[in-house]
C-alpha cells in the first residue's frame, strides 16, 4: 500500500489499524513537503537514513533529525517536513483519525535551526563483539515511553542499562519490529540462530513465535522503538539453550 499524503516523499504503509498507522517514507534532498495542519492527529517522525529537516510555526522552530532521532508534532499545530541536504528516509507513525489534514501557510518561511548537541557518532560505532554470554545480561529498563497503542498495534521507545536485557522470548501473535535509536544493540533470534547488530536508523523484524533477545552488543546502554503487532499482544518467556 502507498500514500501521497506526504508528496514529495513517497510513503509505503507497514502496518495499520483504525486510528493509528506506520509507514515507512523517503524524500529526495532539498525537498520538502507542504505546510500543513491535523485537527486531531499526532504525527512522529523517526529518521532513518540521511537528514530529516522538522519545521514547525508558532512558535517558530526547525531541527533537522540525524538517524536515531525523532520528533512528535501535536495536533493544530502547522508543520512540515522536508530532506536536508542528502536524501532522507524516516519512520512516520501517526495517532489519530485520518482524512483530518489540511494545507495551510506561514508568515515565514525562512527559520534558523534550533541549537542543541547532536549524538555522539563515537557511540554509535561498532566494534565487531557481540556479547553471547546471556547469563550476564540481567532484565530490565531505563525507560518505557508508549508513543501509541491500540489493542492490536503499539509502539514503544524502550531503554536498557549496562547489562541489561529483554530477556529471550516469544509473542504468539505480534511481530516486534525495532528500531534502533541509540547503540550499537544486538537482536539475537532462534530456530534459525541469528544476530542483528543494529546502529541508529537501522531495523530489523521478528516474526511471531520466534524467539528473540535484546541488548547492547557487549552490554552497553541502548535505547530503541519498537512496533508490536498487528494482534493480541502477549509476552512469552523463553528457555534457550
Amino acid at each position: 500500500m502507498t500514500s501521497t499524503e506526504f508528496f514529495p516523499a513517497s510513503e509505503a504503509v507497514l502496518q495499520q489499524v483504525s486510528g493509528l498507522s506506520a509507514s515507512t517514507c523517503q524524500i529526495r534532498a532539498g525537498e520538502s513537503t507542504s505546510w500543513r495542519v491535523h485537527s486531531s492527529s499526532t504525527v512522529t517522525v523517526l529518521c532513518t537514513a540521511g537528514g530529516l529537516r522538522v519545521e514547525i510555526d508558532q512558535p517558530m522552530y526547525s531541527v533537522n533529525l540525524v538517524p536515531g532521532e525523532r520528533y512528535a508534532v501535536p495536533a493544530n499545530l502547522a508543520y512540515r517536513l522536508g530532506a536536508t541536504s542528502v536524501d532522507a528516509s524516516f519512520l512516520l507513525i501517526r495517532l489519530g483519525a485520518s482524512g483530518d489534514q489540511r494545507e495551510t501557510s506561514v508568515r515565514q518561511q525562512d527559520r534558523e535551526e534550533f541549537l542543541r548537541t547532536e549524538p555522539s557518532a563515537e557511540a554509535s560505532v561498532f566494534d565487531g563483539v557481540v556479547d553471547k554470554d546471556f547469563a550476564r545480561f540481567q532484565p530490565g529498563y531505563t525507560r518505557v515511553d508508549v508513543l501509541a497503542k491500540t489493542e492490536r498495534l503499539r509502539f514503544l521507545v524502550l531503554g536498557l542499562g549496562t547489562y541489561h536485557c529483554v530477556p529471550w522470548h516469544t509473542h504468539d501473535e505480534v511481530t516486534d519490529t525495532f528500531f534502533c535509536i541509540e547503540g550499537p544493540m544486538r537482536v539475537e533470534v532462534s530456530d534459525p540462530d541469528k544476530t542483528y547488530v543494529l546502529l541508529p536508523g537501522q531495523t530489523c523484524e521478528v516474526p511471531a513465535r520466534r524467539a528473540h533477545f535484546v541488548s547492547g552488543t557487549r552490554g552497553n546502554p541502548c535505547t530503541f522503538l519498537v512496533m508490536q503487532g498487528i494482534g493480541q499482544y502477549n509476552y512469552v518467556p523463553f528457555e534457550h539453550a
